[in-house]
């Protein structure tokens, strides 16, 4: 193609992105790129919590918390389930879901208070699921980290996200009082359930201490825009079991809450986090019967604006516009310049596309796409020849073009010539001019003479070969 009617390049990359964007927009549910509760203007939507849960007391715990705090604060909270342990069934599943950043941000806090490993499926919380609880929370959500969860799961990437040091276990007899620091709630717990002796970083606030030593109970620290709530104490036992006696549990973690959400500030996702979960969701809806039509139709529509704008592959356009032949056909007989193509075309296959563009010099519409308009609609032909490129050609010369556009080998182009030039040369004349082997020459004119380039005569017990019209338009005789 020529430099005066090269494609525009940044109108293709315009009309590719623009399609890309509309595939995404048509395919996916507008939660997929929003995440959930993210918006907290104007209307704040109800909280939305994932209970991350390892056995039925982790779900009871989780129901009565939602239920405390939505009491004391007047306002709903949703609560989803994500049941991890390994007697159900569909646990293996459930799990993938914990590292699928997309799917946790569609819940303003997380809460794992109990994660038992024994009972869980898929045992300890892994780096990449810290990696994407990292990932939202830092984007404005509050985390929810009970004693077993982070004492079991503990390991150096947990520790940097929740904020504090784990510096041992404790456990013992009698009755912990736990204070809330600047507040009037105290709660009573069963040292015998295990207590965490935990160090705070710098970014962190102690918002209940042990009556007893001082030592932290349950500590906030800020990641990014959101918070990790660390409780030094098993949160869930107090509250499920009655034989148990400890009161206060709830309230106090339920304050604790809402003290760190008071501080949370909401951030997007980084946008190439967006692009990557466009990708992600339409490849899973294309799976789709609407999924599919969708795809397929905004693709077409890609492909025929590259095609117009003479930029798309060139059979990748012929395909593309062989639905609009009846247009095309209209289009074709009043333009001159394709007309004066189709001419050339006829007079001389072979040509290629220098050849063609050097006749249309100037033209508005690219000649590449002149020539696609016209092969879709059955008016010519074209063929990629090794060596020698694309070369267009009326449909009745497709072989000759093809046994003619074998320059690269003298013998070929060579017995061509000699038969275009001297009509009635048989085989055995032919060889002896050229000072070639007979039965190549032989082998060579009848696949000429299969392919109707050249017409082979049974004179007195000779075979004498004249060239095709054909072949004599093709190189540069007057019979048409």
């Amino acid at each position: 193609m020529s430099r005066s009617q090269s494609a525009p390049r940044p109108l293709l990359l315009i009309a590719l992105s623009a399609s890309v964007l509309l595939v995404a927009g048509a395919l996916l549910p507008g939660s997929a790129v929003q995440g959930g509760s993210e918006t907290r203007g104007g209307q704040t939507p109800p909280p939305s919590v994932l209970l991350v849960a390892s056995d039925v007391e982790d779900v009871r715990f989780g129901k009565e918390l939602a239920g405390s705090l939505s009491e004391a604060e007047g306002r709903e909270i949703r609560v989803e389930v994500l049941y991890l342990g390994s007697e159900y069934s569909g646990a293996d599943e459930e799990r993938e879901r914990l590292s699928d950043t997309w799917f946790l941000r569609g819940f303003s806090e997380i809460w794992i208070p109990d994660l038992n490993v024994p009972w869980t499926e898929g045992g300890a919380i892994t780096e990449e699921e810290i990696r994407a609880l990292g990932r939202v929370v830092g984007e404005g959500r509050v985390l929810l980290v009970g004693l077993n969860t982070y004492s079991q799961s503990w390991s150096p990437p947990l520790e940097e996200l929740t904020g504090v040091e784990l510096t041992s276990l404790n456990t013992g007899t009698g009755t912990v009082t736990i204070h809330e620091v600047g507040g009037s709630v105290t709660a009573s717990y069963d040292p015998s359930l295990w207590w965490a002796n935990l160090r705070p970083s710098s970014n962190c606030s102690v918002l209940a201490t042990s009556e007893a030593d001082g030592s932290p109970a349950i500590v906030a620290c800020r990641s990014g825009g959101g918070a990790v709530l660390t409780l030094a104490f098993n949160p869930v036992v107090p509250v499920v079991e009655s034989k148990v006696k400890s009161g206060g549990i709830l309230e106090l973690v339920g304050r604790a809450l809402s003290a760190a959400e008071e501080g949370v500030v909401p951030r997007p996702p980084p946008a190439w986090d967006r692009a990557a979960a466009l990708v992600r969701s339409a490849a899973a809806s294309i799976a789709t019967p609407r999924g599919v039509a969708w795809f397929a139709s905004l693709s077409y529509a890609a492909l025929l604006g590259a095609t117009l704008v003479g930029y798309a592959p060139y059979a990748a356009g012929v395909a593309a516009l062989m639905p609009l032949r009846p247009i095309l056909r209209k289009v074709l007989r009043a333009d001159r310049s394709s007309g004066k193509l189709y001419s050339l075309i006829l007079d001389a296959p072979g040509r290629s596309l220098p050849e063609l563009e050097a006749e249309c010099e100037g033209c508005r519409i690219p000649t590449k796409v002149r020539l696609a308009a016209m092969e879709a609609c059955g008016l010519i032909d074209s063929a990629v020849v090794r060596g020698v490129g694309r070369l267009w050609f009326h449909p009745r010369d497709r072989e000759l073009v093809l046994a003619m556009s074998l320059a690269a080998d003298p013998l070929t182009w060579r017995v061509l010539t000699l038969i275009s030039e001297r009509p009635g040369l048989t085989p055995e004349e032919i060889a002896v001019e050229m000072g070639a082997p007979l039965e190549r020459v032989v082998r060579l004119v009848r696949w000429l003479v299969d392919i109707g380039a050249v017409a082979a005569a049974d004179v007195g017990g000779l075979t004498e070969l004249y060239p095709s019209d054909a072949l004599r338009r093709a190189v540069g005789g007057t019979a048409l």
